[in-house]
């Protein structure tokens, strides 16, 4: 049996990362990339035309949009919803997605989770629902589909305007139709821990065709081209040279997303009949594009918490993560976050126990099996390995 290196077995000389972004061949992009500097257009060009225009094709939409970021699209798509008053979103995600409607001036309304896919709760949602909420951001936790089933007609019933935080989910889908089809927009990110990345970039899918014209003159400054302004805009374009890198990208997303579906059952089998390990539930007709791999450590059959596991992985050179931790009714920081504090306990508790353990397009067979039996052997030896954090605290 494997000895762990916290308890003085053999210490890896190669790390397993996290997350790393798996690229086109560079010999491609380097040929497109010559007539790129040849035409001296860097921005506003053909390829930034020509990622959108397929990504809006593959995701059966009409408009995609592309801007310099997931988070500037979010903060302009707020802005020219004309969104206004209270927006409910989920406290389990990324802070950006907060950050987007502080920056326009709204209020904030944090909503549990649902235990088991990690996505926000609709009956919570429908709790904490008021004369005073405008709108909902659902968000793709990992790439899983929110409960759009449930969702939208609590939305349609109630006038209620949505945009989603799908910085995880470009080449997820929810039975036929794919993430972007929802709300009235979706955001996708590009950035290097995506599955489809530009090196940093961003998507709005959406099917309102005015709201596509206003966010292309809003990511120029607001300027439709004469300088007198129409919007309070951002400088929020990408680049001819992010472009292209996504347009190579996502034309093998699909490849991606089918090869993170065989390194997840892979882990999946070799970590389910481990004691205290759990996972992220993903309905039989979500397909998630595993843009993070989750496990759920319970303390008590494990023998371990998911911090002390995180640690113990550590001296093994494997790295992993505790997604997101602090939750957003915990942030403690921010003079913004009075007044936020809520009682989630789902929340609170995936967040005690949630772990994302390696996960690359490219990532190896024998990458994912270390992965499997460090954990295993670390189980095994549990008391063993807490006496042992415990000397090293």
């Amino acid at each position: 049996m494997k000895k762990p290196a916290i308890l003085g077995g053999p210490i890896p000389e190669t790390v397993v990362p996290i997350s790393q972004p798996t690229l086109p061949d560079f010999e491609r992009y380097a040929t497109e990339l010559r007539e790129v500097f040849a035409s001296r257009q860097i921005t506003n060009g053909k390829w930034v035309e020509r990622l959108e225009r397929t990504a809006a094709e593959r995701l059966g939409v009409p408009e995609v949009v592309a801007l310099s970021s997931a988070t500037s699209g979010l903060i302009l798509v707020a802005k020219l919803l004309g969104i206004r008053g209270t927006v409910l979103l989920p406290a389990f995600t990324f802070p950006a997605t907060l950050h987007i409607l502080l920056w326009n001036g709204l209020a904030p309304r944090l909503v549990d989770c649902d235990p088991e896919t990690f996505n926000l709760d609709p009956d919570d949602v429908a709790r904490r629902l008021d004369e005073t909420v405008s709108a909902l951001v659902p968000v793709y936790i990992f790439g899983n589909a929110p409960d759009w089933g449930r969702l939208e007609p609590l939305l349609e019933s109630r006038n209620l305007r949505s945009f989603s935080d799908a910085a995880h989910a470009l080449g997820s889908r929810l039975g036929d139709r794919h993430a972007g089809g929802f709300g009235d927009a979706e955001v996708f990110s590009l950035a290097p821990t995506k599955v489809t990345v530009s090196g940093e970039g961003g998507l709005v899918a959406t099917r309102n065709r005015d709201l596509a014209a206003a966010l292309r003159v809003a990511r120029n400054y607001g300027n439709p081209g004469d300088y007198d302004c129409v919007t309070i805009g951002l400088n929020a374009r990408q680049s001819e040279l992010h472009a292209l890198l996504g347009f190579l990208s996502i034309e093998r997303t699909e490849e991606h997303v089918a090869a993170r579906e065989r390194i997840v059952e892979r882990y999946r089998e070799g970590l389910h009949e481990i004691p205290g390990i759990g996972f992220q539930k993903i309905a039989p007709d979500c397909r998630s594009t595993h843009n993070y791999f989750a496990i759920l450590v319970e303390p008590e059959p494990f023998g371990l918490t998911n911090r002390q596991l995180k640690r113990a992985l550590e001296a093994d050179r494997i790295q992993s993560r505790i997604y997101f931790h602090p939750p957003l009714h915990r942030q403690s920081h921010l003079p913004e976050m009075e007044g936020l504090q809520a009682d989630l306990p789902n929340t609170d508790r995936v967040c005690a126990r949630v772990l994302c353990l390696p996960l690359t397009s490219h990532q190896r067979d024998e990458e994912t099996d270390r992965v499997i039996e460090t954990i295993r052997a670390i189980q095994e030896s549990a008391p063993a390995v807490e006496r042992a954090l415990d000397g090293d605290a």
